[in-house]
C-alpha cells in the first residue's frame, strides 16, 4: 500500500467509504447496532445497574437514606477485520471492466458475512463478542442474556413470541428487534391459525415490519 512502483495500489478514503456503505446493505446487525468512531482500543461506556430505592414517608417523618444506583464499565473487545487481494496497476488500469470497484464489492460482502457473524456468535477474541456467546439466563445478571424457554419441546409455537416479547423490562420494548436466521423464519412463517390462515403477514407499508 502506497508504493506505486511497486504496483501497490492506495486504499483511499472513498474506497473505504464505499465499501462500509456496502456493508451497511448487506448486513442486517450493523444496522441494529450502534457504531461509535473511537480513537484507540480503550474505549469503555458507563451503564447504569439500577438500584436506586425509595419509600413513602409522613410529611415531618425522618428519612433514612435508601439505596443508590450503581455504574458499571463496559468495554468492548476489538480486532481488525482485513482483506488483502493481490491486483496489480496494470490490472486497475487496463481491464475492461472497473477491477477497483469490483474489489470493492467483493470484499465488502466477505466482511459483511464476517461481521454479521461475529456480531451474533463471535467469541470475543480479536473479534466482537457476539449476543450469543453471552451466557443466558431466565433471570440474568448484568452481562448476561435474558432466555426464555420455548413451551413447545419440537419448536417454536406463537405464543411463546408473546411470551418472550412480554418477559422484557417495559422500558426496552420499543426499541427491541426480532432477530432470527433463514431457516427460523420459515418456520416461523409456517405458523397458522385454527382456520388454517398463515400468521405471519406481509407488511404493505413501507419501513414497517411484516
Amino acid at each position: 500500500v502506497g508504493v506505486q512502483a511497486d504496483g501497490g495500489y492506495a486504499l483511499t478514503d472513498e474506497m473505504d467509504t464505499n465499501i462500509g456503505r456496502l456493508m451497511l446493505d448487506l448486513n442486517p446487525m450493523r444496522g441494529l447496532v450502534n457504531v461509535i468512531q473511537v480513537g484507540n482500543e480503550t474505549y469503555s461506556k458507563l451503564f447504569s445497574e439500577g438500584g436506586a430505592s425509595s419509600g413513602w414517608v409522613g410529611e415531618t417523618a425522618a428519612r433514612p437514606e435508601t439505596d443508590s444506583p450503581t455504574l458499571v464499565p463496559v468495554t468492548p473487545t476489538f480486532g481488525e477485520l482485513y482483506a488483502n487481494p493481490a491486483t496489480t496497476q496494470k490490472a486497475l488500469d487496463d481491464l475492461f471492466f472497473d477491477a477497483g470497484a469490483w474489489l470493492q464489492e467483493e470484499v465488502a460482502i466477505e466482511f459483511a458475512n464476517q461481521e454479521n457473524l461475529a456480531f451474533t456468535s463471535g467469541n470475543g477474541t480479536t473479534k466482537p463478542k457476539g449476543i450469543l456467546a453471552y451466557t443466558q439466563a431466565a433471570s440474568p445478571t448484568f452481562g448476561q442474556v435474558k432466555s426464555v424457554a420455548s413451551t413447545v419441546s419440537a419448536s417454536v409455537g406463537a405464543d411463546d413470541f408473546i411470551t418472550a416479547f412480554h418477559s422484557i423490562k417495559q422500558g426496552y420494548r420499543g426499541n427491541s428487534t426480532w432477530v432470527m436466521n433463514d431457516l427460523t423464519i420459515a418456520e416461523v412463517r409456517k405458523l397458522k391459525d385454527g382456520q388454517g390462515n398463515y400468521l405471519w403477514q406481509q407488511s404493505f407499508l413501507s419501513g414497517q415490519p411484516s
